[in-house]
């Protein structure tokens, strides 16, 4: 038997796979910035905060295990959409300076670093997508 499938049916299918998609970029990368995250108070990786569709920023949270950031910032990432803007942000102030280093303290690299390895993450997640639809 010929399963017949509607065009509205396929638009569908991979509108979810796209959201999934979407989903696991940016679960991915956020959670990636709060591993890299240096931990001396937990300020740093408890204002890492996904947010959708307006910038909101986190400061004076501490977490300096991530995990709890990491939990309030999936249940944001499971209501993305496809059309949706997405905002990955870092609350604290010195964040910039941990990144890039100062003359007395060398570059962590803890978000840049993330940043500069979208492509693995973005085909991780697709290969991941695709055992999920087997």
């Amino acid at each position: 038997m010929v399963k017949v499938v509607t065009i509205d049916e396929m638009i569908e299918e991979h509108e979810k796979d796209l959201e999934a998609l979407h989903r696991g970029i940016v679960q991915k990368s956020s959670e990636d910035i709060i591993d890299n995250a240096p931990a001396d108070t937990g300020r740093l990786k408890g204002s890492v905060k996904v947010s959708i569709n307006k910038e909101e920023v986190v400061q004076n949270n501490e977490d300096p295990s991530g995990q709890s950031t990491k939990s309030e910032n999936k249940s944001t990432i499971d209501r993305i959409e496809l059309d949706d803007d997405i905002f990955v942000v870092i609350g604290e102030d010195y964040a910039k300076s941990v990144n890039d280093g100062t003359q007395k303290v060398p570059p962590t690299g803890f978000y840049s670093r993330v940043l500069d390895n979208m492509d693995p993450v973005v085909s991780n997640v697709i290969k991941n997508l695709k055992k999920y639809r087997k």
